[in-house]
């Protein structure tokens, strides 16, 4: 398996907002902090639990899922250059 990047770090939320301005969208204004979304993640995940077995859908909102686009993240790419000669060919701001 390869990791393929621009070799740039970049910040999760930075990539999606030049994803989300390169489809035509406003760049998200709101940024609501960890510490706060959390414990509304939690309640959410505890109201599942009671009322998942009477039929409600996994909620989006859980706290596994906020941690996961909350932390930060590097990937090495440094196999794919050395294996298969690889080499970026455009940066994320021509999204």
């Amino acid at each position: 398996a390869y990791f393929i990047t621009n070799m740039e770090p970049m910040k999760f939320w930075e990539f999606v907002s030049l994803v989300v301005e390169g489809l035509g969208y406003e760049r998200p204004r709101v940024k609501i902090p960890t510490f706060v979304i959390m414990p509304i993640a939690h309640l959410v995940e505890w109201i599942y639990k009671l009322l998942g077995p009477y039929g409600m859908k996994l909620p989006q909102l859980i706290p596994s899922r906020i941690r996961l686009i909350s932390c930060s993240k590097t990937f090495d790419c440094s196999k794919a250059k050395d294996r298969l000669g690889y080499a970026p060919i455009v940066t994320p701001q021509v999204l």
